[in-house]
């Protein structure tokens, strides 16, 4: 068994369906039994775990006050007596650090971003510009060989997008209250 329960999950759900569980909707005590749930490292510091019932019972406020969205990673526990709203794995995650590495020597084609103003999709193409090329005063011939790099490498991103991807990854996020 899977000692981790974002393992747990993204190798039980499907890879293109609901990510996300409530509680309230039987499906998670089917699928993910306490006794089972009590058994990951994220949740063997709880004493006393319970799946809520009904999410319809708590008024706007108590769901706003006494609820805690938490997102596990590196080790993350939860102790304690808890009532446990959802689970579920946030979309794939990309670490922007991880795109400007120093060892990489190839493009990258970054992850769907959505601009905040209208809320439009777009990509960043990023690629390696050679530093020693003479940019004070360039020459056609300098100018030329620039050119058919950057075209080739645009033309090999094209052809094979998914290679050029950055790695990314998914975390489990919990919602629940303390008893």
């Amino acid at each position: 068994m899977e000692n981790s329960l974002k393992e747990f999950l993204k190798n039980n759900l499907p890879p293109d369906g609901d990510q996300y569980f409530p509680a309230d909707s039987g499906y998670l005590s089917k699928f993910l039994p306490i006794d089972k749930l009590k058994e990951f490292k994220e949740f063997t510091g709880c004493e006393n775990v319970s799946y809520c019932e009904c999410l319809e019972d708590l008024s706007e406020s108590e769901y706003k006050e006494n609820l805690i969205s938490l997102t596990l990673e590196g080790g993350s526990e939860i102790r304690g007596d808890i009532e446990i709203f959802a689970i579920g794995l946030t979309v794939k995650i990309y670490d922007p650090i991880n795109w400007i590495d120093s060892k990489r020597r190839e493009p990258l084609l970054a992850p769907t971003l959505y601009d905040v103003e209208d809320f439009n999709p777009y990509r960043k193409l990023i690629l390696d510009f050679p530093v020693e090329t003479p940019y004070d005063e360039p020459t056609e011939k300098s100018i030329k060989k620039i050119k058919e790099k950057l075209h080739k490498e645009i033309d090999e991103v094209l052809e094979n997008p998914k290679k050029y991807f950055p790695k990314g990854d998914y975390k489990v996020f919990v919602k629940y209250k303390t008893k």
